[in-house]
């Protein structure tokens, strides 16, 4: 071993011990090889006719430059890498393990990514919506044969390909919350945008395709858009919401209508809203009662028209042109529940929603404070992913799905409505995303001042903590769409420490 070798070992386990909790690191540092099953799975490598085959001692390789080539396999499983990237020794057990332990379709792992220094790339269980923004599922994966052969892959150019046409085909999908393998290579953009057209061409989809961050930016041309009804709650917030109305008039593409829903402003108030409604040609509803945001969500959607419905704060204003048609164009997907808006605090660049994340100690949102012009996390804060859940102050859904779920739980008065009503949709099996390209400010809390410096409002927020729980007792300390090796205690997706 030379100097520069010992070197990356010494800096390599430095690394580990930096980005990897006690337990992992003593996995890493202590697996053994485990040779390839290959009754039961056949491990093939892409490569380009330039490049030399890169072997793995002591296993069995077929290298491939066309899809088209593997259709005579007859192995369970088809093991697909990219020539250049190291495996780790224990790869191949904990693969073979989850297909005998999970009988998946499709079996996916976590990564590292860079060169001696570490990047762990800690990946959410299957997320259709994050894999049509990019590749997540990365170059080492495991796929049944048969279902490798309906996919048409002589007409496929890419991995991602192959993944997004299998995903169609199969949701019985299991990701392993370990890294089993390093990519050190990419495969080629104009490929997977290529294959990425393709598939979405399958659905009648018109999308315009950009690259972004790790991947691509999907703007959907819709030729007939469906009626939005905008439901905004609000109550002695005269200029607040005329900021708000104003904005949704210069940027708002859909063929919408605005419903406000008053609770008991002022006379004075009132009249003033009055004037609003009437100047946008919205709908305003005054009932005089106790503050109950979910009722006060529920009667206006009871009052409007909308094959879609948006959920919008009073303190919102609207940023990006058209921002209602890119939400709506995920919301009209059958398999989406609720879709959310990036939401930065007002004129700055800092984030204040793009996600939720159910932390132990309760939901709180995914980067919260951090700056938005840098790529946070593997494009979090640019690409459209899937979450738990998305935050109430912007969120549209569509109308026989919300009324399906029970709409706004009305016990939960203040918080976790939204939250509760995103838990509905996944246990009947839809995906919750948020459309990073759709933006908008949010002057938090101005309506009702912030909970967390009133010890009354604290206790109320415990309360309906409490609430949310009971009636989702499977969600307590679980979040299919963040990885357990990433940190609980702040929300910069930082590994466990």
């Amino acid at each position: 071993m030379n100097i520069r070798q010992f070197s990356q070992k010494v800096a390599r386990r430095l690394d580990i011990r930096k980005k990897y909790s006690f337990s992992r690191r003593k996995e890493l540092l202590e697996m053994v090889f485990t040779p390839l099953n290959t009754k039961m799975f056949t491990l093939v490598c892409k490569k380009n006719s330039e490049e030399s085959p890169q072997p793995i001692k002591n296993t069995d390789i077929l290298y491939f430059e066309s899809f088209d080539e593997l259709l005579h396999i007859d192995t369970e499983y088809i093991l697909f890498m990219l020539n250049g990237d190291k495996l780790f020794k224990n790869a191949f057990y904990e693969t073979e393990k989850a297909a005998k332990e999970n009988k998946a379709d499709i079996i996916y792992c976590d990564e590292e990514r860079g060169g001696v220094f570490l990047s762990p790339f800690f990946k959410p269980d299957f997320s259709p919506d994050t894999l049509l923004s990019f590749n997540y599922m990365g170059n080492f994966f495991a796929l049944k044969t048969e279902i490798f052969r309906s996919c048409h892959p002589e007409n496929i150019n890419s991995f991602y390909g192959i993944l997004l046409e299998a995903t169609r085909r199969t949701k019985n999908i299991y990701h392993i919350p370990k890294t089993l393998f390093k990519a050190v290579k990419k495969e080629d953009m104009g490929l997977q945008k290529k294959d990425l057209a393709r598939h979405l061409s399958y659905f009648g989809e018109s999308v315009v395709l950009k690259e972004r961050g790790q991947g691509f930016s999907l703007n959907y041309i819709i030729k007939d858009l469906p009626r939005l009804s905008i439901i905004i709650p609000s109550k002695d917030n005269p200029e607040v919401l005329e900021r708000c109305l104003l904005s949704l008039g210069k940027r708002c593409e859909t063929k919408y209508e605005i419903i406000i829903c008053d609770n008991g402003s002022s006379e004075e108030n009132r009249l003033k809203y009055e004037k609003y409604a009437k100047d946008t040609k919205a709908e305003y509803i005054y009932f005089k009662e106790d503050f109950n945001f979910s009722k006060m969500c529920n009667r206006g959607a009871e009052n409007s028209g909308g094959e879609y419905l948006l959920f919008l704060n009073d303190d919102t204003e609207a940023v990006t042109k058209g921002f209602d048609t890119l939400m709506l164009s995920k919301a009209m997907a059958s398999h989406v529940g609720a879709v959310g808006a990036k939401l930065l605090y007002p004129h700055t660049d800092r984030i204040q929603h793009c996600g939720v994340l159910n932390f132990p100690n309760g939901p709180v949102h995914a980067l919260m404070g951090k700056k938005d012009s840098k790529d946070r996390y593997f494009s979090r804060n640019l690409l459209t992913y899937n979450y738990i859940a998305v935050t109430g102050a912007c969120l549209m859904t569509n109308r026989h799905k919300f009324e399906n779920a029970g709409r706004f739980k009305e016990a939960l008065t203040v918080a976790y409505n939204d939250v509760e009503l995103c838990f509905c949709y996944i246990e009947e099996g839809f995906y919750n995303c948020v459309v990073n390209d759709a933006l908008l400010y949010h002057y938090e809390s101005l309506s009702r001042g912030n909970d967390l410096k009133d010890p009354a409002k604290l206790k109320r927020l415990a309360k309906e903590r409490n609430t949310l729980y009971t009636l989702h007792p499977n969600f307590k300390n679980k979040d299919p769409f963040y990885n357990i090796n990433l940190t609980q205690r702040k929300t910069d997706f930082s590994p466990v420490s």
